[in-house]
């Protein structure tokens, strides 16, 4: 992408972007995009923005990464955590092996 907010936006995980509850009791974390991007606007408008942020995003070819709930969230964040283990792993492994 062209533009950090752009970059921001599209890095950025969300989860259970409808819901209220995980809006609130999340303090907003569950639209990161939007935080990321507007860092200025307070996490108790998030909820009410989020679908005009995500109009505007589809309108300029950015794709939101939005998954349903906390639990799925969850679950790829620990598999996100595994791959970066892996990959930590692997170049220790070619390291000690070049030293």
């Amino acid at each position: 992408y062209s533009s950090g907010a752009k970059r921001k936006a599209a890095s950025s995980v969300n989860f259970a972007v409808d819901s209220r509850f995980w809006s609130f009791l999340s303090g907003g974390l569950n639209t990161q995009s939007i935080h990321h991007v507007v860092p200025s606007i307070a996490c108790s408008h998030y909820h009410d923005l989020y679908p005009e942020f995500r109009r505007i995003c589809a309108k300029h070819g950015i794709h939101l990464k939005e998954t349903s709930s906390v639990i799925k969230f969850f679950q790829g964040f620990v598999k996100w955590i595994g791959e970066l283990a892996e990959v930590g792993e692997e170049s220790e492994t070619h390291h000690l092996k070049t030293s």
